[in-house]
């Protein structure tokens, strides 16, 4: 579920550029719901400048069927042709496996793993 609309900004630091997809995305990423997620996404990644990144936050999500990792290599595919890297946040457990299998984190994006206590 997207509760919310979803921001997209842009930090500028000493290491470049980072454009995050902020907002309240949770729970199910699915067939019903994914657009608002992959119209973000894609603008992070056309409005992100050439050596930056797209950090998307999915501590959130709870399940990321078909249709959103078809989102992600969608996202990854807009990233490459704006020459930016596509960095993933999630918490432990079945979504940082998903895009794992499908050799989406074989060098082509970073998934970076969230632990809260």
């Amino acid at each position: 579920m997207i509760a919310g609309p979803l921001a997209v900004s842009a930090t500028e630091t000493p290491m470049g550029t980072t454009v995050a997809v902020a907002g309240a995305v949770a729970g199910e990423v699915d067939l019903g719901n994914h657009l608002p997620l992959r119209d973000a996404l894609l603008l992070a990644c056309a409005r992100c400048p050439a050596g930056g990144r797209v950090v998307v936050d999915l501590t959130g999500v709870t399940f990321l069927g078909a249709t959103g990792l078809q989102l992600l290599i969608q996202a990854y595919e807009a990233c490459v042709h704006h020459e930016v890297a596509l960095r993933l946040v999630a918490t432990p457990g079945p979504i940082p496996r998903a895009p794992r299998l499908t050799g989406l984190l074989d060098g082509a994006v970073s998934l970076v793993v969230a632990v809260h206590e």
